[in-house]
């Protein structure tokens, strides 16, 4: 994550002439102005960070671009340091309001799944996920996402919680759309919250992943 060069930019523009210019911009340009000064980041860094798409090469770490997915995610970890500090705006997790993550690739998940459960748990205001992944990631993805609080814990962990003095607040308290390839998944962040949309991908699901859902409606 660079430093910006300047506080203000020799050009700088008034801010809804610069969001106009920035609707017509590629992603690499954007990063460029948002690393020209501090005028320029402060506006576009909600814009750039409001949707976040991971996807991981099909052919895992072979493929010369595998490790974006790591980058994408491990810059996010780290701004989230900045969030009680007085460089709040570098906090970028919590301009994220939907994350998109695509994974064929179980050994890669193995990295990835850990770096995105921390980023949703530091996302105040997410409103949608999308979690496409391989069967063989489903158990590593529900763990994680159950120890950072965003699906509901287990009965075991249930009444663990609740014989500490503190329960934690659950995380991604404003979630409420969610798509996935894994019904279970789906199921999973469903319960106990007012989710108004929830779409299962690539057809029909299996029996008993389709019969977790019921309960839920």
């Amino acid at each position: 994550m660079s430093n910006y060069s300047h506080t203000r930019c020799s050009n700088d523009f008034p801010e809804d002439v610069l969001l106009e210019v920035a609707r017509y911009t590629e992603v690499p340009d954007l990063r460029a102005f948002l690393i020209s000064c501090r005028n320029y980041h402060n506006a576009l860094a909600p814009l750039l960070y409001r949707t976040v798409e991971v996807n991981a090469p099909v052919s895992g770490y072979d493929d010369e671009d595998a490790d974006r997915p790591i980058r994408v995610l491990s810059n996010l970890i780290a701004s989230i340091r900045h969030l009680s500090t007085p460089r709040a705006a570098r906090a970028y997790t919590q301009y994220i309001r939907s994350v998109v993550y695509i994974s064929y690739n179980p050994t890669l998940d193995i990295r990835g799944l850990p770096m995105l459960a921390m980023v949703l748990g530091a996302s105040p205001f997410l409103r949608h996920i999308q979690l496409d992944l391989p069967r063989d990631s489903q158990p590593l993805a529900l763990s994680l996402l159950r120890r950072h609080l965003i699906v509901w814990p287990s009965p075991a962990d249930v009444f663990a919680l609740l014989s500490t003095p503190k329960v934690p607040t659950p995380s991604a308290p404003r979630l409420e759309s969610i798509r996935s390839t894994k019904a279970t998944i789906v199921a999973a962040l469903m319960e106990r919250r007012p989710i108004t949309t929830a779409v299962v991908d690539h057809g029909i699901p299996p029996i008993p992943d389709l019969q977790l859902l019921l309960p839920l409606y």
